[in-house]
């Protein structure tokens, strides 16, 4: 008798153990295939996020509350009842980034059910915010399947009402980002009625589902702590990645800037847009706004932009003319896919707003000739993107770049050129151009275009003088020369290598507005104060207010005037008196004759 209780005791301990151990496989084994479709963090990460210390906790609570509460006085305001959560109770907290993309049809598989025909999705509640994410796109298929993979259960779990659009440059075959997000805004319009669009890189992954994707407290930078700059904001005028603007807010700083081909310059130009209307960028706490960059070599189609900093100042005149108003082009394919909406593009930006047409002469051979271009687009950026060519024709497949260096020298016989409207003829007006660099020290502006380069001089009352370099293998081709002795006659020649000399050092003309420069502050009756702000746009401000005389440029701000008088000197700080100044003027032209 106890030998058969003994057995059947054993048999229910066998069976405990095969039950627990059949358990413990089961869930590996989901754990595993969860961690495979990215929908939990590992173990590892869950621990450095989930398991706070106690202060993390109460401190990521306070996070919570205070968006709640930003999220609460919106839906007030619009009143909708039984409107979708803040904050859903699908949310999850962290994470993982997928690493091993999936095909298409599997992606399409796993959603299926979730999206309409065209990838939208609508939640089961009444939604608050109907938002477009616009993806600018360009050869990155395979950054693409895991973008797309990843970011849908990140915003269904939000309970958004959204739809993708993929933005992909078909021509030319240089990248311009900003002109893609511009022209994915105003054909997206088109096709879905949004009232909140955000502007998203292809290589961003979302690690955080509690980084809400709508424009509460827009503009939002979402995308502002990423791993490769360990979590951090890289500096506080960053707002790439992921931006977030309303209708009004996007439409008011007149989108992107279109200038910008190749890699950098529009992010940066953005921020100054915000900053000059006043737009105060919103960012939430690191613990949920982080994100991945899928790791990639530099693209053949997105190289290095040489003029990327000429978004370092800002430039408010241009920008009611450069930006949605300049965004020209052409529409070669929709295609409303289960997961997205595709919209490919030929741009049109640079033939149409960076040239104009003109009659000249050819003296020699161009600078060079291409015979298999496929469209004009990539003409006018090629000679765009290089600082010496003044010009192009395009004729059939033939593109010829010319410099005006070989123009106009011996008539042989006319053609019509698209010249280029920021050439060097506008540098000529305030400085006087001689071949070569000058002997001496100098230090690097910025990788900027030579009419960039000539007005952040022009803006320094310290700059006697720069350089520019014109050879396509320049990488700093804006050199400030610091050598107070140069002259003409000590500039080492060089070729396609050009020093330009300020004409007056003590006048400067902004803007039709004659201005007289003096070496001091002038402390009375201040009208306004913008901080940094360069001393050609503090002309304009001046120009536009009532009663203003002038300005002050101190350490890069901005300080308009009502009455200029008794300056006295103080470092790094000048005035600027409108007409009828009696400051002595520096004869320019002894000081280059010097050592002939």
């Amino acid at each position: 008798m106890i030998s058969l209780y003994r057995k059947l005791l054993y048999s229910i301990i066998v069976l405990l153990f095969v039950t627990s151990l059949s358990i413990s496989l089961l869930m590996t084994f989901m754990h595993e295939k969860l961690l495979k479709t990215g929908y939990i963090s590992s173990k590892a990460e869950t621990s450095s996020v989930a398991g706070f210390k106690l202060t993390d906790k109460i401190e990521l609570n306070k996070i919570n509350k205070k968006y709640e509460e930003s999220c609460g006085r919106f839906l007030k305001d619009i009143q909708i009842l039984d409107s979708c959560p803040c904050l859903s109770n699908k949310l999850v907290g962290r994470r993982k980034a997928l690493v091993v993309p999936r095909n298409w049809s599997d992606i399409e598989i796993a959603f299926k059910g979730t999206l309409q025909t065209n990838g939208e999705f609508r939640p089961h509640c009444n939604k608050w915010q109907t938002i477009a994410i616009i993806i600018p796109f360009m050869k990155r298929e395979m950054h693409l399947r895991l973008f797309i993979d990843h970011i849908h259960p990140i915003l269904q779990a939000q309970q958004i009402h959204y739809r993708i659009f993929v933005i992909e440059q078909n021509q030319p075959n240089i990248f311009n980002k900003g002109t893609l997000m511009n022209s994915g805004y105003l054909e997206a319009k088109k096709h879905f009625q949004f009232d909140c669009v955000i502007f998203h890189d292809v290589d961003m992954l979302s690690e955080d589902d509690r980084n809400i994707y709508n424009c509460i407290d827009s503009p939002r930078h979402i995308g502002s702590h990423v791993d490769i700059f360990q979590y951090r904001l890289f500096y506080d005028k960053l707002v790439g990645g992921a931006l977030a603007f309303e209708i009004k807010e996007f439409e008011n700083i007149n989108g992107y800037s279109t200038k910008f081909f190749g890699w950098g310059g529009e992010d940066d130009d953005m921020y100054n847009r915000l900053f000059y209307k006043g737009l105060k960028i919103t960012r939430y706490d690191e613990q949920f706004s982080k994100f991945r960059m899928i790791q990639h070599n530099r693209d053949a189609q997105n190289p290095n932009n040489i003029y990327k900093f000429n978004s370092f100042y800002p430039n408010p005149s241009h920008y009611n003319t450069d930006g949605l108003s300049s965004t020209y082009y052409k529409v070669v394919s929709v295609k409303e896919g289960p997961l997205f909406t595709s919209i490919k593009l030929n741009l049109e930006v640079a033939q149409n707003t960076e040239y104009t047409n003109e009659e000249f002469e050819i003296s020699r051979k161009p600078i060079e000739r291409n015979t298999s271009v496929e469209n004009e687009e990539q003409c006018a950026v090629d000679c765009y993107r290089k600082p010496i060519c003044y010009g192009y024709n395009f004729m059939g497949k033939k593109c010829y770049l010319w410099s005006n260096h070989i123009l106009n020298s011996t008539k042989t016989q006319f053609k019509t050129l698209k010249r280029k409207i920021a050439n060097e003829q506008l540098l000529l007006v305030d400085y006087q151009r001689f071949d070569g660099l000058c002997k001496g020290e100098s230090s690097i502006y910025r990788q900027m275009s030579p009419t960039e380069c000539s007005r952040t001089c022009k803006n320094d009352a310290t700059c006697r003088l720069f350089s520019y370099n014109y050879n396509e293998d320049a990488v700093e081709p804006c050199l400030k020369i610091d050598n107070s002795n140069c002259s003409k006659s000590n500039l080492h020649k060089l070729d396609n290598i050009f020093t330009y000399f300020k004409k007056n050092l003590n006048k400067v003309r902004f803007n039709d507005v004659n201005f007289s420069i003096k070496n001091g502050d002038c402390f009375q009756e201040d009208i306004a104060s913008i901080r940094d702000f360069p001393a050609d746009e503090c002309s304009v401000k001046c120009k536009e207010t009532k009663e203003c005389e002038g300005y002050v440029i101190s350490y890069q701000s901005c300080y308009l005037k009502k009455k200029i008088r008794e300056c006295v000197p103080k470092s790094s700080t000048f005035s600027y008196v409108m007409k009828n100044s009696t400051l002595e003027e520096i004869d320019m032209n002894k000081i280059l004759s010097q050592g002939d």
